[in-house]
């Protein structure tokens, strides 16, 4: 992935979340429509406008350009539209692109909420070409489908990666929650022990010089006792 469309795909994700890769669908779906487009819309009629003298009669040079320039950016609107229908896998989500002018939808889906993956080969071709369907199945809701994805096998493998990855680092999360909260418990018992050592050491230190002033003052009270007070 390179840099340009890791930051033209940011705009579809929040800024704590990272662009790992971008997964577009396969080429061969706007090829057609780009050969349609050139032979019948663009070289065909250029064919009549420079050997037909019926059509240079018809239409003025000045028609065929506006025709050509609808033409041109009809294609790079097919171009577009392919270029922005992508998912984006992030370190949290997959985020699922639907693009059409102006309006574009976005899914965002967790990787915990993926239940299992699924590659389907429509026909023979898919193989050579390498543009399977890629079916994300979802716990307790809909699948999520990218049609004639391109790199099928690579996108599968990357997802799951990242899965592991991320279930991995939730595991060192707990593990780090679980001895975080053993050492405030070890703590808190620690607390709880010193104060409760010092309120005896209170209580017996108290207890003692209450003894101690009985003593002095049944002494006081005797004939023999000189008091150095005085």
């Amino acid at each position: 992935m390179n840099k340009f469309e890791k930051e033209f795909f940011k705009r579809y994700i929040s800024e704590q979340e990272e662009v790992l890769w971008v997964i577009h669908k396969h080429f061969v779906l706007i090829i057609d429509n780009i050969l349609i487009y050139l032979i019948f819309w663009f070289l065909l009629p250029v064919f009549l406008l420079y050997n037909s003298i019926f059509f240079q009669e018809l239409l003025s040079f000045y028609y065929f350009e506006i025709f050509f320039l609808i033409i041109f950016w009809k294609l790079i609107f097919e171009i577009f539209d392919w270029y922005n229908d992508a998912w984006i896998v992030t370190n949290s989500w997959i985020v699922s692109v639907t693009w059409w002018l102006f309006d574009v939808k976005t899914l965002s889906i967790k990787y915990e909420n993926i239940e299992w993956i699924e590659i389907i080969q429509d026909w023979f071709f898919d193989t050579i070409l390498k543009n399977w369907r890629i079916v994300l199945h979802k716990i307790w809701s809909d699948s999520v489908i990218m049609e004639k994805s391109f790199l099928p096998y690579d996108t599968l493998n990357l997802i799951e990666d990242q899965i592991k990855e991320n279930e991995e680092d939730e595991h060192n999360q707990e593990e780090e929650e679980n001895v975080d909260k053993f050492d405030l418990l070890i703590h808190t018992l620690s607390w709880i022990v010193e104060d409760y050592m010092w309120a005896k050491w209170y209580q017996k230190k108290k207890k003692i010089t209450e003894e101690d002033i009985e003593k002095i003052e049944k002494l006081k009270k005797k004939n023999w006792t000189i008091d150095l007070s005085e």
